[in-house]
């Protein structure tokens, strides 16, 4: 049994136990067992609507934060890997990174980054290093 499935299980026997604590905005926030279960699966569909599916390693890129674990168990939940990198690696490390899952794993199936500022529109390989340190430095 995995953490998804346990909080499956804890969201059914006491939805509205908290589950996660974290601050937002300096203001402490309760995220309660149903409510955690019902955004990772909210988080799942969405993993699985892009294409991820079981076995597939996922990079997941996040501030700690409820939205981080929503995002880790959605993905243990869909039975993905999540490779979780440092927030502050810098453009070369995360490039290692990425080189590291493909020799392990023979490809990267998704990547996600829910931490930083807007990027305009363009996509993350057109970024030279400016870019890439205006929206992931956060």
């Amino acid at each position: 049994m995995n953490i998804a499935a346990r909080l499956a299980e804890r969201a059914a026997r006491h939805p509205a136990q908290p589950a996660l604590v974290d601050v937002v905005g300096g203001r402490p926030r309760t995220t309660t067992f149903a409510a955690l279960d019902a955004e990772v699966a909210r988080g799942a569909a969405l993993l699985a609507a892009h294409g991820c599916r079981p076995g597939d390693a996922v990079i997941v890129l996040h501030r700690m934060s409820a939205e981080l674990y929503i995002a880790l168990i959605a993905a243990f939940r869909l039975g993905l890997v999540a490779v979780v990198p440092d927030i502050s690696a810098d453009r070369a490390q995360v490039a290692a990174m990425v080189r590291t899952t493909m020799e392990r794993f023979g490809r990267l199936d998704c990547a996600h980054n829910n931490a930083g500022v807007a990027s305009g529109g363009r996509p993350i390989a057109e970024f030279d290093d400016d870019d890439w340190d205006r929206v992931i430095g956060i």
